[in-house]
């Protein structure tokens, strides 16, 4: 879990001057491929590769974090940015906390691995859905695709 951490909070640094479109789809693009190095590495029981699952994840999580959270800063009305913000994290946490409980209910019923599994199939779907929603409609995000995400 520190791994991926760490890996959320120096991806968001590192990458905070790209792009807010290119950072969302490059974020989702690492989730998947994060997820799927996961199973793999569950699959065939190689501890390293779980870990760089781990960062690869955690590195896509938080370019997306800090890509999403700047458009809605920059899309919110001024008087409701705090507020939309607020609002945001608060889903996103919840999000994230529902997906943990879920899948640890589902390690205690099967395994870990189809866990693993129904995540990176919950990835893949949300993430194509982003990546479709991203390039077949420019104005979703308002003129942000020049804008850093961070």
């Amino acid at each position: 879990m520190s791994l991926m951490l760490l890996a959320v909070a120096t991806a968001q640094v590192a990458l905070r001057r790209l792009a807010v479109r290119p950072a969302l789809v490059t974020g989702c693009a690492a989730g998947t491929v994060g997820w799927a190095l996961t199973w793999g590495a569950l699959t065939a029981e190689h501890p390293v590769a779980l870990g760089v699952g781990a960062v690869v994840v955690g590195a896509g999580a938080g370019v997306c974090l800090l890509a999403s959270a700047t458009a809605i800063g920059a899309i919110a009305p001024v008087d409701r940015r705090a507020e939309l913000q607020a609002a945001y994290l608060t889903v996103a946490f919840l999000a994230v906390g529902l997906a943990s409980l879920g899948l640890g209910a589902v390690v205690e019923a099967a395994s870990v691995r189809s866990a693993v599994a129904i995540a990176v199939a919950v990835d893949l779907v949300l993430a194509l859905f982003c990546a479709l929603l991203l390039t077949r409609n420019p104005a979703v995000l308002g003129g942000l695709d020049e804008a850093p995400a961070g």
